[in-house]
């Protein structure tokens, strides 16, 4: 049996959590040769078990299963299976008339040739699935370890969640190869037979009847009477069996999990010439796995960490599923037990509680029927729920609940049957628990697993029927969650109970028809107060209205000044002169509210703008294809007015004109940000950023046009806008994300913010600030720059951007909105590299701080970066002298707050004692620790790091400046000594992020770039261990291979590594460890 399988690695399954096969692509080849290996393997001992189960139906005449065909009528098949008999014998066909007495031929050579295959796959399934499993695990597991991996960092979890995901594949492959070999030889068992029929066919044209039916085997006779055969053949409703046993076509469906991708592989009974391994793909909504070709998530050295939550592990039975989730649950109520927070939501994001309830959920996962284990699962966390009693708890298995409804739409649908409309303990809440707990309703009511509209008519529905219990429920739970701080709900969205309860009230007012004695007077009154206390905040808020009454002629007087200015400004013939006139007419009219003087009627004023402008675009949103003038009418006009109300705004004290323009802006500005803030909040998904990016981007235009006159404040104009645009930044405002970043790279904010008016600035070790101050310059650490004023301003709107793609850019596979998003980061910081590049120069050490080290191509991009007096050499000139270059021992600018961090805990003292002293020696011993995270801390569970990366980074920087400025050698040195010490005491993590820091200064010619390209390459040539030459050589190779632009400073290093004979760089086993690696080094070279 020959097994033909040239493109098998196009059908593997790697799941796409699984980041180390997509931080190591090659692996996934090791992957295919080993799945390769087992099936060869396996189909020597399994194909003969298959070939005898192909063929033992078939023995004798024309098997045993297909008798049935033997005799009898053939109303449709005969024409068809006659013609093809007779063209294939090269004659015409004549046969009979339809419903002429014939043999069945056609059907007999189907249904002999189906029914065999299908009874085998069944065998197929349990002869080679196990050992299948096995044979690939060990492949696996041999080639891993002759490509670079140890016992110790062999990863197995990988390895069992791929084998489980490609098990079926290569089944199937295995089952669908022997069929195909089977085939021929149940078509040579069936020869005869057929023959047989020809041949009576011939002579008689008349029936065949095949009498050695009922002498060969005692059962045709002993069948029932619906089974038993008939002289003139099958029955309709026993024909049926065979028809729906065709129709059962053999597929095998392979789902890859949480990948998005569905395969369908269909084994059709091909005749014997079919080619071995056909398969039918259907592949209905396959989208081919996002590749960035940017992004390269590390490993921290090469012992790859597979972290997998909620992966599909190896599947366990339910029994071993139930036995993990008690012992969990122990755990559980033990922490609940020993933490003092007295809510789930003030725990830390890696407190044991929260890792559980992460943790929990798994299990589902793990079994072989995902839906129905969580659905066990969560019965059985309910019932825990209602028996718990304190807050913390109550809210940790709400939160479990909820994670449990994730796993699916039936798990969720479910548990909301079961928490609304079960009845109590008798049905579902057993072990004594009540359904109708008030803290539990209101803790699922807050997290949104009960729906309060289902849960109110349900109620209602309950109270009408006059049982107590659910009486008493609903009046607490109303109290509870209307009239209690803080409310988790409103007066109408309990109306049908507060309904019910009034109707149940004036009942009980009426003896005769009521009797009392099934509604206790206890409840009874508190009936009667719940709906009193109803009915006072109801005239609370019905006062409240009517004070908000009094402001609405206000209100509407200040809506038809806005209309009567849109209007205006809508005329064609209107100019400057007609507005000015119209805004005075209108400050005159209204003086005596002081609709532009006071502050309260005038921010009404601005809201009431601001508002009408997004109503009408939203009531009026133009058609794809249309053009929106109409839409954006209001908005262009409203911004027009706070154009001329800033230009024609004084100071009452003719003092400072200028400052009270921006005041006036900045106010305006803040309306129109809670406005947005309100929108965002309250409609959320269906939130529209459009008429925002408009009114903003109309801003932008009509101060520009007014430039000559705003000439003084413009940049402080500019500013206003850029500190407006922090406030949105996408962390805060994630609806409003693309038109953030349109409008930060707007044509006439972001050039001209960063060409604005130069100012001096002071840079030293710790601080950076204007030049207002009177600094001793006798300190080689302190610099003098003259830069724009607008630099910082949009400098900290890039760290708000590159902050909020932080967490989206740690993953190795983007959505679809995230890349766009990532594209357009890349186009802006394209612009700032052609344009301002000493701006990306200046602050390259900020950028990289919040750039996460998977962003290779990203950090390139501003490390690449040169001013734009300069002409870089040639990295690759032969024997080129650096450090005989000119601009080598100038130092760069660095704007950015690089020694900040160290001041926490007197750590920037304790390096300086040491630079100056080389003393005292436990201070390198104690570096590694300084530079840890705390485990508990929020800030290790986001970046999900133990070390604290800006204090790597600004040790680093720090220490090598200070050297610089100290004339401090490369070897024997204290400086060195600190990075010496760093790179033998951090492990694989730290030492990558400790390597990076140090490419991170590897720029342009100038003096950081000689000083830490010779460090760099001195810590490769002192290395006493390969994996610290190997990790070098990593981190310096990774920034090479990925899209340009490549940093100079980075070139000339690994130039000088690959070609000085120094480092014997060709002589490590790591240049050769596999044929890619070893290409890729000489393509690199070059």
């Amino acid at each position: 049996m020959t097994i033909n399988l040239p493109n098998l690695a196009a059908y593997l399954i790697f799941n796409p959590n699984l980041t180390l096969f997509a931080t190591q692509p090659a692996l996934r080849r090791l992957v295919s040769i080993a799945v390769d290996k087992a099936i060869r393997e396996v189909r020597s001992y399994t194909k003969f078990r298959f070939v005898w189960c192909y063929h033992w139906p078939c023995r004798g005449k024309v098997g045993h299963h297909c008798r049935p065909f033997n005799s009898g009528y053939d109303h449709q098949g005969f024409c068809d299976g006659a013609r093809r008999e007779q063209n294939a014998e090269g004659g015409p066909f004549d046969g009979p008339e339809p419903g002429r007495l014939a043999t069945n031929v056609t059907n007999t050579y189907k249904f002999s040739r189906l029914c065999p295959v299908s009874a085998s796959r069944s065998l197929a399934m349990v002869t080679c699935k196990e050992p299948l499993r096995l044979s690939m695990v060990t492949h696996m597991r041999n080639l891993f370890l002759q490509n670079g991996f140890t016992e110790q960092t062999l990863p197995e979890q990988a390895i069992m969640i791929v084998v489980n995901e490609n098990s079926e594949l290569a089944c199937s492959i295995i089952e669908k190869a022997a069929m195909e070999k089977a085939l021929p030889e149940i078509d040579e068992a069936l020869a005869s037979g057929f023959n047989n029929r020809k041949k009576h066919r011939e002579r008689t044209n008349q029936p065949f009847y095949d009498m050695s039916v009922f002498s060969a085997s005692r059962y045709p006779s002993s069948l029932p009477e619906p089974l038993r055969l008939k002289p003139n053949g099958l029955q309709m409703q026993q024909l049926r069996v065979y028809e729906d046993f065709a129709r059962s076509r053999m597929q095998n469906q392979l789902t890859t999990y949480g990948a998005g991708e569905h395969y369908e592989i269909c084994y059709s009974v091909a005749p014997p010439s079919s080619p071995p391994y056909e398969f039918l793909i259907v592949e209905p909504d396959r989208v081919p796995r996002a590749t960035r070709p940017e992004v390269y998530h590390p490993s921290y050295g090469y012992a790859a960490d597979v972290s997998y939550e909620g992966g599909a592990q190896a599947q366990a039975g339910a029994h071993q599923i139930l036995e993990k989730f008690a012992q969990f649950i122990a755990e559980l109520d033990k922490q609940i037990s020993q933490t003092s927070a007295g809510s789930f939501n003030v725990l830390p994001q890696n407190h044991d509680i929260r890792l559980l309830v992460r943790q929990i959920p798994v299990l589902a996962s793990q079994s072989f029927n995902r839906v129905e284990t969580a659905m066990t699962l969560a019965q059985k966390v309910v019932q825990l729920l209602y028996k718990s009693e304190s807050n913390l708890a109550r809210e940790t298995y709400v939160a479990l609940l909820e994670r449990l409804c994730e796993t699916s739409n039936n798990v969720a649908k479910e548990v909301t049957t079961w928490l609304v409309y079960a009845d109590d303990e008798v049905r579902f809440f057993k072990l004594g628990s009540r359904k109708y707990n008030v803290p539990v309703t209101v803790a699922l009511i807050r997290s949104g697993l009960i729906s309060l509209v289902d849960q109110d008519m349900q109620l209602a529905k309950l109270i009408e029927n006059g049982r107590p219990t659910v009486i008493d429920f609903t009046t607490k739970l109303v109290r509870t969650c209307v009239l209690e701080e803080p409310s988790c709900a409103t007066r109408q969205e309990f109306i049908n109970s507060l309904e019910a309860l009034n109707r149940l009230a004036q009942r009980a007012k009426a003896p005769e028809r009521f009797d009392l004695s099934t509604l206790p007077s206890l409840l009874f009154c508190s009936v009667l107060m719940l709906l009193d206390d109803i009915r006072r905040g109801a005239q609370k808020s019905a006062r409240d209205a009517t004070r908000d009454d009094e402001n609405a002629g206000l209100r509407e007087q200040l809506q038809y000044l806005f209309t009567e200015w849109v209007r205006l400004y809508q005329y064609p013939s209107s100019n400057e002169k007609a507005y000015l006139s119209f805004l005075n007419q209108v400050s005159k009219a209204l003086a005596q509210q002081g609709v532009f003087k006071g502050d309260d009627i005038s921010s009404m004023f601005f809201r009431i703008c601001t508002e009408t402008c997004v109503d009408h675009f939203l009531k009026n949103k133009p058609s794809p294809g249309t053009a929106p003038t109409a839409s954006y009418q209001p908005i262009d006009a409203f911004s027009k007015l706070v154009v001329l109300l800033v230009k024609i705004q004084t100071d009452p004290t003719n003092t400072n004109n200028n400052a009270a323009k921006i005041n006036q802006l900045s106010k305006i500005l803040s309306i129109i940000v809670l406005v947005l803030a309100q929108q965002h909040e309250q409609r959320r998904h269906q939130f529209n950023q459009k008429p925002f990016l408009r009114l903003f981007s109309s801003l932008l235009n009509d101060f520009n046009s007014y430039e000559h006159h705003f000439q003084s404040i413009y940049f402080q104009i500019l500013s206003a806008l850029g500190h407006t645009f922090h406030t949105l930044q996408p962390l805060y405002f994630p609806g409003f994300t693309f038109a953030w970043l349109q409008l930060i790279s707007h044509r006439l904010f972001m050039p001209k913010l960063l060409l604005a008016d130069h100012q001096k600035v002071i840079s030293c070790d710790n601080f950076l600030f204007l030049w207002a101050l009177v600094v001793p310059l006798t300190d080689p650490l302190i610099y003098i720059y003259d830069i724009p004023q607008g630099w910082p301003v949009f400098q900290r709107l890039l760290i708000c951007l590159f902050t909020f793609l932080v967490p989206f850019l740690r993953n190795v596979e983007l959505r679809e909105t995230t890349r766009m998003l990532y594209r357009g980061t890349l186009r802006v910081l394209l612009v700032l590299l052609h344009d301002f590049p000493e701006f990306l120069c200046d602050y390259h050490f900020s950028f990289c701080d919040v750039i996460p080290a998977s962003c290779i191509q990203l950090r390139n991009l501003i490390l690449s970066a040169f001013p734009r007096n300069m002409r870089l050499p040639d990295p690759f000139t032969p024997n080129l002298k650096v450090d005989l270059l000119p601009e080598i021992n100038q130092s760069p600018r660095v704007l950015s707050d690089y020694s900040g961090v160290l001041l926490t805990n007197n750590f920037k003292q304790d390096v300086d004692v040491y630079l100056k002293t080389r003393a005292p020696v436990p201070f390198l011993l104690d570096l590694r620790s300084k530079l840890l995270l705390d485990p508990n801390s929020a800030e290790a569970y986001n970046t999900g790091s133990k070390y604290n990366v800006p204090v790597i980074n600004g040790l680093v920087l720090y220490v090598g400046i200070q050297a610089i400025a100290q004339s401090a050698p490369i070897t024997h040195s204290a400086p060195m000594d600190i990075y010496q010490q760093l790179l033998l005491d951090l492990d694989s993590e730290g030492r990558y992020l400790f390597l990076s820091a140090i490419a991170n200064q590897l720029r342009y010619p100038n003096s950081h770039t000689h000083y830490f390209s010779c460090v760099l390459l001195y810590l490769f040539a002192e290395g006493n261990q390969e994996i610290i030459k190997e990790q070098v050589t990593r981190v310096l190779l990774e920034r090479l291979i990925v899209n340009r632009p490549h940093p100079w400073g980075l070139l000339i290093t690994f130039i000088e590594l690959i070609k000085n004979p120094r480092y014997n760089f060709w002589n490590h086993s790591f240049t050769r460890c596999a044929t890619d690696i070893e290409r890729l080094f000489e393509s690199v070279s070059r």
